[in-house]
């Protein structure tokens, strides 16, 4: 289930910052990048066992402009973020975006996408925006997607995204309170070894 969610998490972000300005200009980021991201990958998808690298960094290049990791990774620290030096906070935001673009592109290239359509735009506020949408596989499996966004001075982004009710935020956060748990509460072990848990949670799913 984490890797759909992760890949439907990717097809939907923008690099572009044309999208500036009212709530119809998130639901344009849901919409017409996804279009060329999943062209992107289908062009790539055959090439990608041998050469993962250039997928990976195209991948990058959409998400770097829309996603602010360190504020994602803080989020994922939640209470133990204050806990962590400077060091601690700049390795692990560097870890988790890495780790993240690999497991996504590798999401990206197993799932298939049948089609899509926006079933609603949610205004909470003129900055907060949640865009659903309506996702169906090409086995007819349908998932409902919300992508929560948040405007920054002239730029939509992005933050979280709720999946058939599964929070992609929380659920990396249970994670690394989980990580927590098993190292006896020591901060530095969980940061050395976040992409190494990574990757095995990355195995795992992909066996489901």
């Amino acid at each position: 289930m984490r890797f759909i969610i992760t890949a439907l998490f990717i097809l939907f972000v923008s690099v572009s910052p044309v999208y500036a300005g009212n709530t119809h200009d998130a639901e344009k980021i849901v919409v017409e990048v996804s279009d060329d991201v999943l062209k992107s990958v289908r062009k790539e998808r055959e090439s990608y066992k041998d050469n993962p690298e250039d997928l990976h960094n195209r991948v990058l290049k959409y998400l770097d402009p829309v996603i602010d990791f360190k504020s994602f990774s803080k989020g994922v620290m939640g209470k133990y973020y204050k806990q962590a030096t400077a060091d601690e906070r700049e390795k692990f935001a560097i870890d988790f975006k890495k780790t993240l673009v690999s497991l996504y592109t590798k999401a990206l290239v197993a799932f298939e996408v049948k089609d899509m359509s926006v079933l609603e735009v949610k205004e909470n506020s003129p900055k907060n925006v949640q865009v659903i949408m309506r996702v169906t596989s090409p086995e007819e499996a349908v998932y409902l997607v919300q992508y929560s966004m948040r405007k920054k001075g002239d730029q939509w982004y992005v933050r979280n995204v709720i999946m058939d009710g599964v929070n992609l935020g929380l659920t990396y956060r249970n994670q690394f309170y989980s990580a927590m748990n098993t190292h006896n509460g020591n901060l530095s072990e969980v940061v050395n070894e976040w992409t190494v848990a990574m990757n095995n949670s990355g195995k795992d799913t992909d066996k489901n």
